[in-house]
């Protein structure tokens, strides 16, 4: 048997417990060693749920896929392109008007990945800068874009919808959330850096207020995507991360935990992390979480 024909079975995922499942399918999302030797028979419907079959494709996989994930493959990368040049129109109207926003992830998170089929972009989380999210909404609806009744901040275009932000944890309305943690939305927006997206200038958050992001955001949501720990270990790997920097401001906003159980999570998944993220989750013995 074939590595590939066993990555396909891995993927399928038999005799596995769900939680074997996802952390295998993490550690194959990342192009990590280690599945070669595990070999599994029996169907499981994961790979589909998740939108992975184009990132495991990429990863290896090509001679051992169904038709059906090549054809999802092909799909996702032409929706992706599609939603993203329209999301890409939408933001140089706004750059015009004198309101830039900046890509939340996960669609900020497209260059992590080896081309947009890989990461399925349902719909996009813009950032608006301070006291702007309303003009923001008012432009794009000028431009066709439609609102969802009683969510002023939720948009649809053709290919695309997009969630407007304030605040990146909503704190501003229910600001009891900001005992779990909280990035200072002015702080943030001063941080942002901008990133080549599928051929287009957009702006991003820095590198690490992206992986507190991340972390915190997965965590809110209990992980119920594969996708975003994916997202974090191929973050962590970035070399423009400074893990210093990362670890001080995680400690100083109160996200350093969810970005520790994202490394244990991928100590189960044995995915590799960079020296410094190794040492701040020994330090921090992230067995008692």
């Amino acid at each position: 048997m074939t590595p590939r024909t066993q990555l396909y079975n891995v993927a399928r995922g038999a005799g596995m417990t769900r939680t074997e499942v996802v952390l295998t399918l993490v550690r194959m999302g990342v192009g990590a060693d280690g599945w070669q030797d595990e070999v599994h028979r029996t169907e499981d419907d994961t790979v589909a749920a998740e939108g992975l079959e184009g990132l495991l494709i990429a990863r290896g996989a090509a001679d051992a896929v169904p038709t059906g994930w090549r054809d999802v493959y092909t799909k996702t990368t032409t929706r992706t392109v599609v939603a993203f040049y329209e999301l890409a129109t939408a933001l140089g109207i706004l750059h015009d008007a004198g309101l830039d926003v900046a890509v939340l992830p996960g669609a900020a998170l497209l260059c992590f990945y080896p081309d947009a089929g890989c990461r399925p972009m349902d719909d996009t989380d813009l950032l608006c800068a301070p006291g702007q999210t309303a003009a923001v909404a008012e432009i794009m609806m000028a431009q066709g874009w439609a609102a969802t009744p009683r969510h002023p901040d939720l948009l649809s275009g053709e290919h695309v919808s997009i969630d407007l932000h304030d605040d990146l944890f909503h704190c501003a309305r229910i600001e009891a959330r900001r005992h779990a943690g909280w990035l200072d939305p002015s702080q943030v927006w001063s941080r942002r850096r901008q990133v080549c997206l599928e051929g287009h200038r957009v702006w991003v958050l820095e590198a690490e207020d992206e992986v507190l992001y991340t972390a915190a955001h997965a965590l809110r949501h209990s992980y119920r995507r594969v996708t975003w720990l994916i997202d974090l270990a191929l973050q962590l790997a970035e070399t423009n991360l400074d893990m210093g920097r990362l670890r001080a401001r995680g400690e100083a906003c109160g996200l350093a935990r969810p970005v520790l159980l994202g490394l244990t999570l991928l100590e189960q998944a044995r995915v590799n992390v960079p020296d410094r993220a190794q040492t701040w989750y020994r330090e921090c013995q992230p067995g008692a979480l």
